[in-house]
């Protein structure tokens, strides 16, 4: 449980970073690359967001739109810390029951 806490508190300051790209919009590409040299703490086996952020800087689509794929970014990374954090706590609540039943 600790990892998974550990990690979540990595990837809720990920979307607190995307979001303030998103809200000041300025000099997109070189935001996104602090961004990128940001993410480089977490895991990417677990979720490879340096790469996701990559793609989204380098790819031909307008401003407006990379904002909007950052968007969806941040509801995907949220989302998964959720569940992350589901599975984490069923996983200590049925460790609890198996050391007091042996179940």
């Amino acid at each position: 449980m600790a990892t998974i806490v550990l990690h979540k508190d990595k990837l809720n300051s990920v979307g607190g970073a995307i979001n303030s790209i998103v809200t000041a919009s300025n000099n997109l590409n070189s935001q996104l690359c602090s961004l990128k040299t940001t993410l480089q703490s977490v895991n990417f086996n677990t979720c490879n967001l340096q790469e996701t952020i990559n793609n989204i800087r380098t790819s031909t689509k307008t401003e407006t739109e990379k904002i909007k794929d950052l968007s969806k970014l941040i509801k995907k990374v949220d989302e998964f810390v959720s569940g992350a954090l589901k599975i984490g706590s069923q996983l200590a609540s049925d460790m609890i029951l198996y050391k007091m039943t042996g179940y």
